[in-house]
């Protein structure tokens, strides 16, 4: 009996499933997505980086607040 190669779904095949039905029967199928949507999905990416890259520099200017905070809470209730 041959063995079947394993094929897994992870979390990014379920989020673009949820956008276009056929996007995870077209990539096992190794079909090419069309220049156009190669274009969407490229600034698609870059809109995403832009914000992670927001959400990080935020996090980074709040960091010392949160410590600060913690730091009272420690004196106040030991």
């Amino acid at each position: 009996m041959a063995k079947r190669k394993k094929k897994y779904i992870n979390a990014s095949d379920i989020g673009a499933v949820s956008f276009c039905e056929m996007s995870l029967y077209n990539k096992q199928a190794g079909v090419k997505s069309s220049r156009i949507n190669q274009g969407h999905i490229r600034r698609g990416n870059i809109a995403h980086d832009e914000l992670n890259a927001a959400i990080r520099a935020e996090a980074k200017s709040q960091f010392w607040l949160l410590r600060f905070i913690r730091y009272i809470f420690r004196v106040l209730f030991k």
